[in-house]
């Protein structure tokens, strides 16, 4: 009886241990970042925001529910009305973009101004 649950806690345990490792996020290369900052810009100009578009880092995306695990935040500055949009990034490919929620962490982000192409 000992042996046997023994041997029922082993296989239990020993189901733990096996888990999937995920692989990290892939992240764009110069040509990639390139045309997301081309298609990025494109949204800026398409939305007719006021002020200048400003983008933060390529970061982790926390939002729950979301088919990105990259994050990009634009934000238009000097237009009075800042407004944060988001846009989701998987394999280095925009794979959707809406106004930003507080778990996109966006006004938490540092920006820099998005060149015209």
């Amino acid at each position: 009886m000992r042996s046997i649950l023994l041997v029922f806690v082993s296989l239990l345990l020993s189901g733990c241990g096996t888990a999937l490792v995920a692989s990290g996020p892939v992240v764009p290369n110069a040509t990639e970042w390139k045309a997301l900052q081309q298609n990025i810009y494109s949204t800026f100009t398409g939305m007719k925001l006021g002020g200048s578009p400003e983008i933060s880092p390529l970061h982790k995306n926390d939002a729950l529910g979301t088919p990105a695990d990259l994050a990009i935040c634009l934000r238009n500055s000097g237009g009075g009305n800042t407004k944060y949009i988001v846009f989701l990034i998987s394999q280095s490919k925009i794979v959707d973009t809406r106004l930003a929620i507080e778990l996109d962490r966006c006004s938490a982000q540092t920006y820099s101004p998005l060149a015209k192409p």
